[in-house]
């Protein structure tokens, strides 16, 4: 401290100054990372970006190439000249058919089975019960009806 108020001053003046610098000087350095850190995630994103638009579009090119005429025929071309090949690959792909095919048959059945097992009930209570609920399908309308009429009657006529 200073030995008056106004070299105390000078000094808090001196010394606001010194931190005001110290703050400008980080601040300065920190700049630069984050302007690196910034650009960085720029470039990564688009890197990303441009990318997976190339590889889409080179995938749908090649997809497209494919299914022109002329792959096609090269492609059975190919295939005569390599009939074993053909074969297997054919059979292979006949078996995977038909295993998936046997697959979803066997769950069906597993399904009706399922239904079966859970409705173990003699036929003819199966269809006693079919039968009364249509019947009670049908005659709740009936009911309803008859009920609104003794409802809008009030209580004195259905004493009667």
């Amino acid at each position: 401290m200073g030995e008056s108020a106004d070299q105390t001053r000078d000094e808090i003046v001196q010394l606001r100054q010194d931190m005001s610098q110290k703050i400008a000087n980080l601040r300065k350095a920190t700049e630069r990372p984050i302007q690196i850190a910034r650009m960085a995630v720029v470039g990564t994103v688009t890197v990303i970006v441009v990318g997976g638009t190339v590889l889409v579009v080179l995938r749908a090119r090649r997809r497209a190439q494919n299914r022109t005429l002329l792959a096609r025929a090269r492609a059975v071309t190919k295939a005569a000249g390599e009939p074993q090949k053909t074969y297997r690959k054919a059979r292979k792909e006949a078996e995977k058919s038909a295993t998936e095919a046997r697959e979803k048959l066997r769950d069906e059945l597993r399904k009706q089975l399922a239904d079966q097992i859970k409705d173990s009930r003699p036929l003819h209570e199966k269809i006693l019960a079919g039968a009364a609920s249509s019947a009670a399908s049908a005659a709740i309308p009936l009911l309803m009806k008859k009920i609104q009429e003794k409802m809008e009657t009030g209580p004195a006529a259905s004493r009667r």
